[in-house]
């Protein structure tokens, strides 16, 4: 990306922003991600501005992406400076968001320094494999991209749909919850999450805080589902790819005023299936994921600690996928199991923790961090092999704290090692109830095998609204909302 500007940059300043993709590595200043492609895709190049700019002309951009070229080109955007650095306390910066059939396949971003100077960090390039043109698409798909780059509590969204004229590309809006969203989220499910709220109260607390958050939620994509829903199009899917990690989508509880009275709908995660995917370079998951061998991690625990349907799970799993059983799950031997042999399916069922800085999984002679897990080295290398899906059934993983799903939580370890999908609970849940979504889930995937993960986990999660057991909606699906075993039909 180049910035070109006469004179010194600030308020009323006009600049060109040109833009171009080629074979060479992101340059000092620039955070890049690489996109490979097919011949002949599509892509939409859209640009999101901070709001120390206003676009003049067009802010979005179509091209045909030809593998045999080195080097693609873009037109220029231009805009104006509306206001300088001192004057907002934000950080300037500008952002071109790729998009292959509405789906985020990559992004280029740089601070702008009014001074010339940067201090910009670069991101090793990701790669990414976009779907064919005949691939499904989520009824909305919801970009969120941080404004600036590393920003904790300002966002620009983006909101797409295949349905409406109006969606058919992606609209922008600002998001500024108003402070970090961890502590936000925090907030809204303190009452949920403590040890004083009686049990049966926790689906009330659930659906209240999820009121809270829907409110919360970025303005256009409030708009954007209402305008769904009012005119009657086909939506069962919801797609999110995010650089905001803690926002719960699936406990939102969408609510407005008509007339005079409030209209509710169920929460988010029971009418659709969601499929989230947090990703630092906004790049879509995948769409069909073979579920064909297994790795299962069931520690034998003893005592008060021994979780008494983890040998049913292991076997479970183990006789629908055939695979491996770590055993003894011991550090040394998930190591070099892990290391072995790539696997489709990882399912853990075991006991977890989780604090303000970390995630931890207790094994039998010790217990393994997400920092662990990052550090095993060529780890990344083996599980891009068959890009599994991860099942982390963990009991006591954790009440719902900024660690839990955040950028240090096992679900996003998982996402940067190269997993294709992850299913994992957002606070501590019931050894019984924890073996039953299990079951639930892998019935379901054998009796339909196109059906989508996540429409089967939107099923489970009901039941915490209809029976008043909170851990059938602990469970979130990180993926492609379509994504199943089989490709998957247009819904």
């Amino acid at each position: 990306m180049d910035i070109t500007h006469e004179g010194a940059l600030g308020a009323g300043s006009a600049l060109s922003v040109k833009v171009w993709l080629d074979v060479s590595p992101a340059r000092t200043g620039e955070i890049a991600s690489t996109v490979v492609a097919p011949d002949g895709t599509s892509i939409e190049a859209v640009l999101v501005p901070s709001s120390h700019f206003e676009i003049e002309g067009h802010d979005r951009t179509t091209f045909i992406l030809e593998t045999a070229q080195t080097t693609v080109s873009l037109p220029p955007f231009h805009l104006k400076v509306v206001r300088g650095h001192e004057a907002s306390g934000e950080t300037p910066c500008l952002i071109v968001v790729f998009f292959a059939e509405q789906r985020a396949c990559g992004k280029i971003a740089r601070i702008v320094e009014f001074d010339s100077s940067s201090g910009t960090t670069v991101n090793p390039p990701a790669k990414l494999v976009i779907p064919p043109p005949d691939a499904p698409r989520a009824d909305l798909v919801v970009t969120i991209v941080a404004d600036p780059p590393g920003s904790s509590r300002q966002f620009v969204c983006l909101v797409s749909s295949p349905h409406l004229e109006k969606y058919r590309t992606p609209q922008r809006g600002p998001w500024s919850p108003g402070d970090d969203t961890s502590r936000i989220v925090a907030g809204f499910m303190d009452r949920f999450t403590s040890v004083q709220t009686p049990s049966e109260m926790l689906t009330d607390e659930l659906r209240g805080a999820g009121k809270q958050l829907f409110t919360a939620s970025p303005k256009n994509f409030q708009q954007a589902f209402w305008d769904l829903i009012d005119a009657n199009a086909p939506f069962s899917t919801i797609a999110i790819v995010s650089e905001e990690a803690f926002f719960p989508w699936e406990l939102m509880v969408p609510r407005r005023i008509v007339g005079k009275t409030w209209q509710e709908r169920n929460p988010l995660g029971v009418e659709f299936g969601i499929g989230r995917w947090t990703d630092r370079d906004l790049i879509s998951p995948a769409w069909s994921i073979e579920l064909v061998d297994s790795f299962v991690v069931a520690p034998r625990y003893s005592g008060a600690a021994r979780l008494a349907s983890a040998e049913q799970e292991a076997e479970m799993v183990l006789a629908a996928y055939g695979g491996r059983r770590v055993d003894p799950a011991t550090f040394g031997e998930f190591r070099k199991e892990l290391l072995a042999q790539s696997r489709s399916l990882i399912h853990f069922v075991c006991h977890g923790e989780s604090s303000a800085v970390d995630q931890t999984i207790r094994l039998e002679d010790s217990s393994i961090t997400t920092t662990t897990l990052l550090g095993i080295s060529n780890l990344a290398a083996v599980i891009a092999e068959k890009r599994p899906l991860v099942f982390l059934n963990a009991c006591e993983i954790g009440r719902l704290k900024p660690a839990l799903v955040g950028v240090r939580g096992f679900a996003s370890a998982f996402i940067e090692l190269g997993a294709a999908a992850v299913i994992a609970p957002l606070w501590s849940v019931d050894d019984g109830i924890a073996h039953q979504v299990a079951r639930a889930f892998y019935e379901a995937v054998k009796n339909d095998p196109s059906k989508p993960f996540s429409l089967i986990m939107s099923q489970i999660r009901d039941k915490a609204y209809t029976e008043a057991k909170d851990t059938f909606a602990a469970y979130c699906f990180f993926g492609d909302p379509l994504a199943s075993i089989a490709r998957p039909a247009q819904l």
